[in-house]
């Protein structure tokens, strides 16, 4: 049917930039960037991977038995005081702290430790305003190695707290006492300065900031550097919280990491991913890829180029049941595909698409998963007809066909964007086309005509409009080889499964360029002559009788229609009009006559 102009049609300025080669997007829109795709990422913590960590339990078998002797002793000041009100257990704990006496300083502050590595509801606050926490930074210089460690891992717990805790440890002076015991000959002081710095980094980019700043991120590079002995077996605990402190350093958008800081961690992270095999350690590094892969292709290259994409699906193929491996690999798969036509073949190069091919097929994949991959596919569908002749080759029509059908709707949503992208890009190449439409790409895809979403209303648009055109080449290549009239084949698909039904409704689409796009996309692909006939049919003779428009181009009534004896027996004869522009009704009127040039004239 024949649509007018909505009136309430609203501009999308902004939503969607103009069309070339008769519709398809625009490659940058096919190619979405991360940070347009997952806006919720913006607002939330990730929760793969956790920013802050409290230590609950010792992290180290090799503290001196003295120091274990003295947590232990049933004599302690902690144990002294266990069961009592906590505000009188803090103020004796503090006074300990506070001493003179080097004994009492330790039991104070393991004490506090203690307290603070409760599992649930650690009072972080309470132990704030004991006023306790500028004391811990000093016993982080002190020449005692066993107070430093409990100093360091009290600090840590109240920096796993809230952002006031967080900054109150930072108002205290404690990330430059942390940088001096990076030098600590004593393991456990070592990893507990790493644990604490990064649990700072991770509270927040200018928390990062500050840590870049004192130069953490070079100290990691050289203690995550080729022959260190953190690689060596007994010291796992020691690489995971370095790399969990490299990928707290290198994420963020608002804004990002000092690209010339962190850009230095990517050998060490290509390191972890290719020789370790702890999958704790080799996910922080994931995640932290994945963070520095996200930007412009300048950067991207960096990250090839040291070979971490090579690493990447080593440690994919590695850790096959790591989901949080999994979700960080594909999510930087993406990302890389998100660059240039060149950085995409690498992807390919490398084995990506077999591997993208098992996550949408096997059944123990998470929704999350089949997202991540079906997006990294939607960048690589909007690359070179060798690309999508890649994507065919490794089998992933079908599979991409199944969850636009039967997906979650965030993995529906994903796919479209995939299938829709191929189309647009393959507009060009008819064997590719007619390929996808064999797999049954059809029918989900007038489904998703459903969506309320314009932006995605337009790119299926446009993917419908690159298989009609293949199908009008078609229809004319049969029609000159039998002499027939041949109708669309793919059109006929449309109407079948409810589409044509679908397009019309979306004529009354609130968005303007939805509306002028399905209005094009019916009037050159469907007959909407038909509609107007029946329309005639049914009103024609009604809208006759009503009156019509003379060859002067002035509307004139009909006398019988208004006259008498039609239906309107008082009704008078219609007005004439007369040379000068005057109406006479031929009619007595008490109003007499109004004479002049363009008056009227009753008689």
């Amino acid at each position: 049917m024949m649509a007018s102009q909505n009136p309430n049609a609203t501009s999308t300025s902004g939503r969607m930039a103009s069309y070339k080669n008769r519709g398809a997007l625009k490659e940058d829109d096919l190619r979405r960037k991360r940070g347009e795709h997952q806006v919720e990422l913006r607002k939330q913590k990730r929760e793969e991977t956790l920013s802050k960590r409290r230590n609950l339990t010792r992290l180290s078998t090799d503290v001196d038995d003295d120091l274990d002797d003295l947590l232990d002793d049933p004599n302690s000041e902690a144990d002294y005081l266990h069961g009592q009100p906590l505000a009188l257990r803090l103020q004796q704990y503090t006074s300990a702290v506070y001493s003179d006496d080097a004994d009492s300083q330790l039991k104070g502050v393991e004490a506090f430790r203690k307290i603070l590595s409760k599992e649930i509801n650690p009072p972080i606050d309470d132990v704030i305003n004991c006023g306790v926490v500028r004391r811990f930074v000093e016993f982080l210089g002190s020449a005692n190695s066993k107070l430093q460690f409990e100093a360091a891992w009290a600090l840590t717990n109240i920096a796993s707290g809230e952002s006031s805790a967080c900054n109150a440890v930072i108002d205290a002076g404690a990330v430059p006492a942390f940088m001096t015991l990076l030098s600590s000959p004593h393991p456990e002081v070592l990893d507990q300065a790493v644990w604490a710095l990064g649990n700072i980094a991770g509270e927040g980019p200018r928390e990062r900031d500050l840590c870049l700043n004192h130069g953490y991120v070079s100290f990691l590079v050289s203690a995550l550097g080729e022959g260190s002995q953190v690689f060596q077996e007994g010291s796992e605990a020691m690489l995971r919280n370095m790399t969990w402190s490299v990928n707290n350093l290198c994420r963020g958008r608002n804004p990002p990491p000092a690209w010339d800081k962190v850009r230095l961690t990517l050998p060490a992270i290509t390191r972890v991913m290719y020789t370790v095999q702890d999958p704790e350690a080799v996910s922080d590094a994931t995640w932290a890829l994945s963070s520095l892969s996200e930007g412009e292709e300048d950067r991207i290259q960096e990250c090839i180029d040291v070979g971490a994409m090579t690493a990447l699906m080593h440690a994919l193929q590695s850790f096959p049941e790591s989901k949080t491996i999994l979700q960080a690999g594909v999510r930087t798969l993406g990302n890389v595909v998100g660059g240039s036509d060149l950085q995409t073949q690498i992807i390919i190069n490398i084995g990506a698409l077999g591997f993208m091919r098992t996550v949408l097929t096997s059944p123990a994949s998470t929704p999350n998963a089949r997202k991540e991959v079906c997006w990294a596919l939607s960048n690589i569908t909007a690359g070179t007809p060798d690309q999508l002749q890649s994507v065919i080759d490794a089998n992933l029509i079908a599979p991409l066909v199944h969850q636009l059908a039967t997906g979650e709707h965030k993995v529906k949503k994903e796919a479209c964007w995939a299938l829709s992208n191929f189309a647009a890009q393959a507009r060009n190449q008819p064997a590719q086309l007619r390929f996808l439409v064999r797999q049954g790409v059809i029918k989900p895809l007038c489904d998703m005509l459903r969506s309320k979403d314009p932006r995605l209303l337009l790119i299926v648009l446009d993917a419908l409009e690159a298989v009609l055109l293949v199908g009008d080449q078609d229809a004319a290549v049969e029609q000159r080889r039998t002499g027939q009239a041949v109708g669309n084949q793919f059109a006929s698909f449309i109407e079948e499964c409810g589409g044509a039904d679908l397009l019309y409704a979306l004529q009354d689409h609130p968005d303007v360029t939805v509306y002028n796009r399905t209005y094009t996309l019916l009037e050159r692909h469907f007959d909407m002559a038909e509609d107007d006939e029946e329309e005639t049919e049914m009103y024609g003779d009604e809208a006759a009788a009503a009156g019509a428009f003379d060859a002067s181009g002035q509307f004139s009534f009909s006398g019988a229609a208004v006259g008498a004896g039609a239906g309107f027996p008082n009704a008078q004869p219609a007005p004439q009009q007369q040379q000068d522009g005057q109406f006479v009704f031929q009619q007595p009127s008490t109003f007499g006559g109004v004479g002049g040039a363009g008056g009227f004239t009753f008689q």
